[in-house]
């Protein structure tokens, strides 16, 4: 039997071996920017806690210059692994922009559900991309919201059902559920489309360890 994945939303996942960039270097000076100041920049979105991000702030000359070079040819031949599952009826060439880098404990750090989703007439930001440089022991997941328009009524309506009778941690039943919540690994980096609202919950619990976050957007455009 033939499985045909309707109206799917694809998330990949890909582990990142550390020692095939300059992991050490990017986050040695990236808590030594943290330590100058633990909440570097105020959260772009409503709702989220305050922390250490370089979103619009990568040119603040308080801070040392955080070198990603190593990275790029890696992101690169990910989202070509992530292209090859697409077909294409024309050719396209696509572009990534790091967009920001998060340093925070799990306990006081947030952030409300958004998504990325830019158009224009040919380009396209086509996925989403967070790589988990440093996670502690006590981090929370990645929540995605279900983006099915009518997934509050389903899942309202079939409650009792859900609960009852479906294997909660199979994503084949995720259209039923409000969202879906992914726990994530130090050196994984998680693809997922841009379109979909995600968001990080603050922990109840302490964590010594820093969680580092880097938010990576992937654009198409018609060539």
């Amino acid at each position: 039997m033939k499985n045909v994945p309707l109206f799917a939303t694809n998330i990949f996942h890909q582990e990142i071996d550390p020692s095939s960039y300059q992991k050490e270097k990017i986050v040695n000076a990236i808590v030594s920017n943290y330590n100058k100041n633990p909440s570097r920049n105020n959260w772009a979105f409503k709702g989220s806690t305050n922390l250490h991000h370089y979103y619009n702030d990568w040119n603040n000359k308080d801070y040392d210059e955080v070198d990603l070079s190593s990275l790029i040819p890696l992101y690169h031949v990910f989202f070509k692994n992530v292209l090859s599952e697409y077909s294409f009826i024309n050719p396209v060439s696509y572009k990534f922009t790091i967009q920001n880098i998060t340093v925070g404990h799990d306990k006081n750090q947030s952030m409300e559900y958004h998504h990325h989703l830019e158009e224009s007439d040919n380009s396209s930001c086509f996925f989403v991309s967070v790589h988990y440089l440093s996670i502690g022991a006590n981090s929370q997941t990645l929540d995605l919201k279900n983006p099915i328009p009518y997934a509050d009524y389903l899942i309202s309506s079939t409650n009792h059902f859900t609960r009852k009778y479906l294997d909660s941690k199979d994503p084949a039943w995720s259209y039923r559920r409000p969202s879906w919540h992914i726990l994530p690994k130090e050196d994984e980096i998680i693809f997922f489309p841009s379109f979909l609202h995600h968001s990080v919950k603050p922990s109840s619990k302490e964590d010594k360890k820093l969680r580092i976050c880097i938010a990576t957007n992937y654009h198409l455009k018609i060539i």
